[in-house]
């Protein structure tokens, strides 16, 4: 339902836009509840403020990315983490050892 006139926005539109709506909430859950469990940061400054949004951006767009790599493989979300510092860890060794 919409108080919008069919000459702004035809039935296509508004579903899209409610889809969109959902992911931005299921985004939101992820990143303070879900996978990343970001923490409340409480900040002072504008740049604080700025510094959290996008480092929670940024984490997000990263679980997004490799979320879209694992599901051809059918990799969930915490295998993909753990075979992600798996690797990192085995690249590491090797690296300094």
């Amino acid at each position: 339902m919409s108080d919008l006139t069919t000459t702004k926005a035809d039935a296509q539109t508004l579903h899209d836009r409610y889809k969109d709506l959902s992911k931005v909430e299921s985004d939101f859950r992820t990143l303070k509840h879900g996978h990343l469990e970001i923490r409340p940061w409480h900040v002072r400054s504008e740049d604080n403020t700025r510094a959290h949004a996008f480092t929670a951006i940024l984490a997000l767009k990263i679980r997004r990315r490799l979320q879209q790599a694992w599901e051809p493989l059918n990799i969930g979300a915490s295998s993909g983490r753990r075979c992600f510092w798996l690797i990192l860890l085995i690249r590491l060794q090797f690296r300094v050892g």
